[in-house]
């Protein structure tokens, strides 16, 4: 169209592109990495910023064609109603699979640590203090939003934990493994301990089963 003749098509594919990349970064295989957790904040924040920044694209171009002059739509409005819109998308239908994904994921990468702290309480009859007494490699959850696997050991049970932000910084969701459910309360309230996971999702505002047994995620504000 004459009138889109100033968009540089391939800029406008990039420029989406890296805001779905920005997106879906912190789910994606790969060592932790922090700036992959901020470039997932940067995307998810175009995407509330969306809200404001389309109807201001809209009213941008209709201006532009009101006036006597006008042969060609500004690219800056265009870019202001298609890349939050895009975000939004992104954030509505692909975030939640790739959260899903990096969960299970991250979950497969645990079983080799719960394998080796089962094999612990074997051979020893108690479960490790920590996870630097299994004296083997510890596995990462090898996801570039996920930084570590956590472990508490409470009486005689314990519990594995990770963290991701599904949703760019707002919500912290909690995986936790554990062969009792914490959410029992069976945890004395003078032990409670906010450092704790399996402590704070006794607060969480929603708690979801996932495919893999004694695993439960907790979405904590």
């Amino acid at each position: 169209m004459r009138v889109l003749k100033n968009i540089d098509p391939v800029k406008f594919i990039l420029l989406h592109l890296l805001v779905v990349i920005f997106i879906i970064f912190p789910f994606l295989p790969g060592p932790y990495n922090r700036v992959s957790v901020i470039l997932g904040m940067i995307g998810n924040v175009t995407a509330l910023l969306g809200l404001v920044l389309i109807p201001i694209g809209f009213f941008w171009w209709i201006r532009k064609i009101k006036t006597p002059s006008f042969s060609k739509l500004p690219s800056t409005g265009l870019y202001l109603i298609t890349i939050p819109l895009i975000a939004l998308g992104t954030r509505m239908y692909i975030a939640k699979p790739m959260s899903n994904y990096s969960r299970n994921f991250a979950i497969e990468r645990s079983q080799q640590l719960v394998t080796s702290i089962e094999e612990f309480k074997n051979y020893q009859g108690r479960y490790p203090e920590n996870m630097q007494e299994l004296k083997s490699d510890i596995p990462r959850p090898f996801i570039m939003g996920i930084d570590k696997f956590r472990y508490t050991k409470y009486q005689d049970q314990y519990f594995l934990t990770f963290s991701q932000w599904p949703d760019g910084g707002i919500t912290e969701e909690i995986v936790l493994f554990g062969k009792e459910n914490p959410e029992k309360r069976w945890i004395p309230q003078e032990e409670y301990n906010y450092q704790n996971d399996m402590h704070r999702v006794m607060g969480a505002f929603a708690s979801y089963n996932t495919r893999y047994d004694h695993w439960r995620y907790y979405l904590c504000d």
